[in-house]
């Protein structure tokens, strides 16, 4: 599973990437190209920077992403829904989701260390919901950042074999 993101100019790529139980961040500039394996904090934040990009996939009840990933271990990650009520009495119920925290687990109390709310979703005639605007927090580093998705493009079943990772960190 991946994910990229660019900025206005095109100039600046970022992509996350989820494979093999890992987390990469590749971080591409027009002159230079840098990869790394994330762990602990960082690659518990970038999994659910990851997964909120396509919450109706990844955090539905059945058959959704596994929160008891090894990434998020030492972690409980929070998901709040609210209930549409449908337009008429053949519609189903949806769940649409408005916010998702990640907590650190700690002794005396859960710490608060990223949060994502959900502030506009695309329109839309099939059955996933594409989130527009989402403000992410991340209250580590005491930062927050806005992102409007102009574009989603869903590559399902790419196969894995179409893109090797090389870690520019390890020795």
């Amino acid at each position: 599973m991946k994910m990229a993101v660019f900025n206005d100019l095109k100039s600046v790529r970022i992509t996350i990437i989820y494979r093999g139980g890992e987390i990469h961040l590749s971080e591409s500039t027009p002159t230079q190209t840098t990869i790394r394996k994330l762990n602990d904090i960082e690659a518990a934040s970038y999994l659910i920077d990851l997964l909120s990009i396509n919450p109706d996939y990844h955090f539905r009840k059945e058959e959704g992403f596994d929160l008891n990933n090894p990434i998020f271990k030492g972690y409980n990650v929070n998901v709040e829904m609210a209930v549409d009520d449908p337009t008429n009495e053949d519609d189903l119920k949806r769940e649409t989701p408005t916010r998702i925290q990640l907590f650190k687990v700690d002794k005396e109390a859960p710490k608060l260390i990223r949060e994502i709310k959900y502030l506009s979703f695309h329109q839309s005639n099939n059955e996933f919901l594409k989130p527009k605007e989402i403000l992410f927090i991340d209250y580590s580093r005491k930062r927050r950042g806005r992102i409007v998705l102009n574009n989603h493009e869903y590559n399902i079943g790419l196969p894995e074999f179409l893109f090797e990772l090389r870690d520019e960190t390890a020795e």
